[in-house]
């Protein structure tokens, strides 16, 4: 099983992943240029599961993990941020904080999954998700 704490933002996005096979662990800085995400996540051993906190642009990222067949699970990031306590915050720690949470079974997502439903027209993408 592949563990991601992602730390999800309009451009970019840092993640910690645990393979929890091998205990390797990786943190890296992934551009939401091209097909750089879709590669790295295809690319993980499944199955994979991702932690991410609550935010408004994550209607593409629903949509691609659907496809590649992962799990995705929304925390609200309020709650989220109340569960630890740093002086700092940095995307890298944001990230190592969800996969801890993931990894010691303390991510609490909200009380739906989201199953999105991908319409494509000429320039637009539209995600819908519906309770479950």
């Amino acid at each position: 099983m592949t563990l991601v704490g992602c730390d999800l933002h309009s451009r970019k996005q840092q993640v910690a992943v645990l393979d929890t096979s091998t205990g390797e662990l990786l943190e890296q800085e992934l551009v939401h240029d091209g097909d750089a995400v879709e590669r790295f996540y295809r690319a993980l051993r499944p199955p994979v599961t991702i932690g991410i906190e609550t935010t408004g642009y994550t209607q593409w990222f629903h949509a691609l993990m659907h496809r590649l067949g992962h799990t995705v699970l929304v925390g609200e990031a309020a709650k989220i941020r109340a569960m630890v306590v740093r002086k700092t915050k940095t995307d890298r720690r944001d990230a190592r904080h969800l996969l801890d949470l993931l990894r010691h079974d303390r991510f609490r997502p909200f009380g739906f999954q989201i199953r999105p439903r991908v319409t494509f027209a000429p320039s637009l993408l539209t995600v819908s998700g519906s309770s479950g």
